[in-house]
């Protein structure tokens, strides 16, 4: 009786969660890092430039104004694209219609859900951590020693990483960017890409559009008083 009770408890009629495999994303936490971005970018727009004869085009960087981040890594891309040879056109053209033009929009997401990132032991990295722990589930050790050792394992592979890599990648955060750039010709998509890198939720402002100045009250009513002469 008991086990058909547990049976159905466990047998919900929806899909159980289940986690991606593990993956690796960056974070940006620099201007270095976002001149690596425009860099990148520049390469692949350079090179279905040149793989659609499109080279003799001059290209249109749309400007992206409001937040810090759009107009530093406006420049930066500038920048590049000019290095890859691409004309590139000193002044926005008046009808988007036609030519070429490059244009990029960011977005940032803010995870708001309960769950956090379990908290992580001192000079640990999350890429190991995740390997001690499967190894541990999978091959339990005959003794204590066994289980000592592989944690000691674990951890000097997470002291050289933070040797190596430092403490500024901080780990995975609830607060991610997404940067999206197009080539775009005619009214039509040549190429896309789209990018997504983890960011400190303190650095958001960086990245979002400063709030609209309120508007200005309106005109106190005035009130027009007729003269009668006597």
């Amino acid at each position: 009786m008991l086990c058909g009770l547990v049976a159905a408890c466990t047998t919900l009629d929806v899909p159980r969660a289940m986690n991606y495999p593990a993956s690796g994303q960056q974070k940006a936490r620099a201007v270095h890092h976002w001149d690596l971005l425009a860099n990148d970018v520049a390469d692949r727009i350079a090179t279905k430039a040149a793989a659609g004869a499109m080279e003799k085009n001059t290209f249109h960087l749309v400007p992206s104004t409001g937040s810090t981040f759009n107009r530093a890594f406006g420049d930066l891309l500038l920048t590049r694209l000019v290095e890859r040879g691409l004309v590139m056109a000193s002044s926005p053209a008046l009808d988007n219609s036609a030519g070429a033009y490059i244009r990029f929009d960011v977005q940032v997401v803010s995870h708001e859900s309960g769950a956090r990132n379990a908290p992580a032991m001192p000079l640990t990295s999350l890429a190991v951590g995740i390997a001690v722990l499967r190894d541990s589930w999978m091959h339990i050790p005959s003794s204590t020693s066994g289980a000592l050792a592989g944690l000691a394992t674990g951890m000097v592979g997470d002291l050289s990483s933070q040797m190596l890599s430092g403490t500024a990648s901080g780990g995975p955060t609830r607060t991610e960017l997404l940067v999206s750039t197009s080539l775009e010709m005619g009214q039509r998509f040549v190429t896309r890409t789209s990018d997504i890198y983890y960011i400190e939720p303190e650095d958001a402002k960086l990245f979002m559009q400063p709030p609209l100045p309120p508007p200005p009250p309106p005109p106190a009513p005035t009130k027009n008083w007729k003269v009668v002469g006597s």
